[in-house]
């Protein structure tokens, strides 16, 4: 897998095949749903802009409140109508802080134990710590793999998604669905970042040297189990970064 490729490529590169349902689903589906929906929060915010002036203004409407829901019809209008750039725009700045790391260290993922050097004639012991430490460096592999692909698809579903939950930026009530909704992704986009930086401290982190071979095969078994974890973690961490708090 080519980390830099997955994390740090173009939306509409990461899988072409999956760009193109994307785009059409959302000119087809979610673009409308969204604009829909846009109208309906205008109406709503009418409404309530005379309510509030029937009663604390004699029925006079104030033509800056009126302006006001106006401008944000227009900005939750261009936000829904241009989901389909503004997402991959979002992601781009994380792709030129993933590209400024790529030569500062590894960013490879773990590989599992090599067989060479044992056999069968130098023991069980020793073919069993073999199969443990391959056990486990395949265990973290997959995890790595698993969750950065996983990623990737998640950026595809919000990338669809994006015009319903942009369209409550026209209501002064409900806009924080679309501030919420846009934290989501940049958290999910900077994950990425946060993948490539666990892996190269990883790759990078010198860990002690215990004497012993026991305390040795310790040390090699804790290092992808430790990663392993923080990988699982990388979207807390990024989403701490957001103001999420995880």
């Amino acid at each position: 897998m080519d980390l830099f490729k997955v994390l740090g490529g173009h939306a509409d590169k990461l899988n072409e095949s999956g760009w193109s349902y994307v785009t059409q689903v959302m000119q087809n589906s979610t673009t409308k749903v969204g604009i829909y929906l846009l109208i309906f929060f205008l109406i709503f915010e009418i409404a309530k802009i005379f309510e509030t002036a029937n009663k604390n203004n004699e029925g006079t409407v104030v033509p800056i409140t009126m302006f006001q829901a106006s401008v944000n019809a227009l900005l939750a209008g261009a936000l829904v109508a241009g989901s389909v750039f503004i997402l991959p725009f979002i992601n781009e700045i994380v792709v030129g802080g993933i590209n400024l790391i790529k030569d500062t260290g590894s960013y490879n993922i773990f590989a599992p134990a090599s067989l060479q050097g044992v056999s069968w004639t130098d023991g069980i012991g020793k073919v069993i710590s073999w199969l443990i430490t391959y056990l486990v460096g395949a265990g973290a592999s997959i995890i790595i793999v698993v969750v950065v692909s996983l990623r990737t698809f998640q950026l595809y579903v919000y990338t669809i998604l994006a015009p319903i939950a942009f369209s409550s930026f026209a209501s002064s009530e409900y806009r924080s669905i679309g501030v919420g909704f846009a934290k989501q992704y940049c958290a999910k986009a900077l994950q990425g970042f946060v993948i490539l930086i666990i892996l190269g401290l990883s790759n990078s982190f010198s860990a002690p040297d215990p004497k012993g071979a026991v305390a040795g095969g310790f040390v090699s078994l804790i290092q992808p189990i430790i990663v392993a974890v923080l990988i699982l973690q990388s979207e807390k961490y990024a989403k701490s970064v957001v103001g999420l708090g995880g």
